[in-house]
């Protein structure tokens, strides 16, 4: 219903609604979603131009609901007037007409359907009145306090100053040649090796390959010698400890001996 009534207020085919004081009261869903009955009602009891718009719009309607994409497919529109709201229009006018006669204006049901919406505030009088509050109140407001800069004893601020100067010089131009310098630079190759045939390149490339296999049998004899003296000194050093190891224990047994000798 909020789609509906949005659209129709807003839409493509909204002028062609605006002013003729149209209000839908309900919308509901057959059992089966093969339509959907928009009910409506009006203060005009016996405009039948109205049902006229309403049928000849219904398809633009369709179609802006469908872009919205809410479901899949759109069931057809059926524009139906409140028949419940009509039969209470037409009571209440004649009523009033019986009662009051016909310049009556009524202040029950059909009273709230109004035409087009009306804004019963008059905003220039308020904006005037807000300009005046603001001329009359010239109350000047206190400043904000500084905060201070030596809480716990640091002095902030000058600690920051230092820290912005020490930026600045980091950032000097003799410190970022300096800095250029020292970044490590792409050693390129600007005279490439030119081979003449295939031959030759095949050739080159076959000796590269040698001289590769050579560096890594090198390195393998390398790893090899260096794994075998480590294993010469961990010997080494077994041995050494197993040595003394064994001078200890002759040295206990012997104090044993001379200390049971004393004792007896």
């Amino acid at each position: 219903m909020r789609y509906i009534t949005d659209l129709m207020s807003t839409g493509e085919c909204s002028s062609a609604f605006v002013g003729h004081g149209i209000e839908i009261n309900n919308v509901q869903i057959t059992s089966d979603f093969s339509c959907v009955r928009i009910y409506w009602s009006t203060k005009n009891v016996e405009n039948k131009a109205i049902e006229e718009i309403l049928t000849k719009n219904v398809g633009i309607l369709r179609h802006e609901l469908a872009q919205l994409k809410i479901v899949g497919v759109v069931p057809s529109l059926q524009f139906v007037r409140d028949k419940q709201f009509a039969r209470l229009a037409q009571v209440d006018k004649l009523l009033s007409e019986a009662d009051y006669g016909d310049d009556h204006v009524p202040l029950e049901l059909t009273a709230r359907v109004k035409a087009q919406l009306q804004l019963n505030t008059s905003l220039n009088s308020y904006m005037q009145k807000i300009e005046k509050l603001d001329k009359t109140s010239n109350e000047e407001c206190d400043g904000i306090p500084s905060m201070p800069n030596d809480v716990f004893g640091l002095n902030h601020s000058k600690i920051m100053e230092e820290i912005t100067s020490a930026a600045k010089k980091s950032k000097a131009i003799h410190r970022d040649k300096l800095r250029g310098d020292l970044e490590p630079t792409t050693l390129i190759n600007k005279d490439p090796i030119q081979f003449t045939s295939e031959q030759e390149e095949k050739e080159a490339f076959r000796q590269f390959l040698q001289k590769q296999q050579i560096m890594k049998s090198k390195m393998q004899r390398d790893i090899k010698k260096q794994i075998a003296e480590l294993e010469r000194v961990e010997t080494v050093w077994i041995e050494q400890q197993e040595m003394e190891n064994e001078t200890v224990d002759e040295k206990d047994f012997i104090d044993d001996d001379f200390d049971s000798f004393n004792k007896s």
